[in-house]
């Protein structure tokens, strides 16, 4: 059992489960799991470092960004080989982020318990492998619904909602 981890749909058989941790607590995963709906098994594969609550996206080409959970570190999953690779690492350490996959290919990160410094949004552009950070407001314990290719809906802290759409600016 994982506590505290990501979920992502591979393809139409097979969903990540990325970090967390034991139910009652204790040191984060290492590991990922590689689930066969079919089969209704799991295969464990290592990461590059434990994760609690990390962000885990399917990329357009069908690798998987895996980045935080307690960390500044950022992995792709490639599911053909079933092995990681490390990335660029975020400006920030986050835990509990929210991430949405844009049009161009590149990811939005928002939010999380972050340490440290400001609490910034970040995109990474996978064909570069580089983060850049957005301007704007806090967005520490921010959660964001993507609307269409260029707008999001986020909540913020104070539970307000409003329209961040800066990504693409």
């Amino acid at each position: 059992e994982r506590a505290n981890s990501a979920l992502v749909l591979v393809d139409d058989n097979r969903v990540l489960i990325v970090g967390g941790e034991p139910p009652m607590g204790s040191a984060p995963y290492a590991t990922a799991e590689l689930f066969s709906i079919d089969q209704r098994k799991g295969r464990e594969l290592p990461l590059t470092c434990p994760r609690r609550s990390p962000i885990a996206i399917r990329l357009h080409d069908g690798r998987i960004l895996i980045a935080g959970g307690g960390t500044r570190a950022a992995e792709l999953f490639d599911p053909e080989t079933n092995m990681t690779s490390h990335l660029a690492p975020m400006s920030v350490e986050r835990t509990a982020a929210d991430a949405a996959l844009l049009g161009d290919g590149r990811v939005v990160v928002i939010g999380g318990l972050m340490k440290p410094g400001p609490a910034v949004a970040e995109v990474y552009d996978p064909a570069r492998d580089v983060w850049s950070k957005l301007a704007g407001p806090p967005l520490a314990d921010a959660a964001m619904a993507q609307l269409d290719a260029t707008r999001f809906l986020r909540r913020r802290r104070e539970g307000l909602l409003d329209f961040f759409d800066r990504i693409l600016h």
